[in-house]
């Protein structure tokens, strides 16, 4: 096999990495709603979204067809806001993290 041949097939085998932050603010901290702004282009090509906050970690979850009753449109500017007991700060998008889904740990 040349050289050309295996630089072509590693390229057609990596999966672009997601990269950037979000940070999470309060939003309505007496009804727990907090508000999630996105530092990378992840979100520009989905409306709706649901996020699945877990004791380390928020997954966030795009939807394009069958959006399930549960997702949330992103706002004008590219906000989200959610019910969560995420604690506020900035916080760097994991290298687990896919075109459909975006992995955050706070911990």
């Amino acid at each position: 096999m040349s050289t050309d041949n295996k630089e072509t097939e590693t390229k057609q085998c990596t999966i672009p990495s997601v990269s950037g932050s979000i940070s999470i603010y309060d939003y309505n901290a007496k009804q727990g709603f907090k508000e999630i702004v996105f530092k990378t282009d992840w979100t520009k090509d989905a409306e709706s979204f649901t996020v699945e906050y877990y004791t380390d970690s928020l997954v966030i979850k795009k939807w394009y067809l069958e959006v399930p009753k549960k997702a949330r449109k992103i706002t004008k500017k590219g906000h989200l806001i959610i019910k969560t007991e995420a604690p506020s700060g900035t916080f760097e998008i994991d290298e687990e993290s896919t075109e459909d889904e975006l992995v955050v740990y706070y911990c």
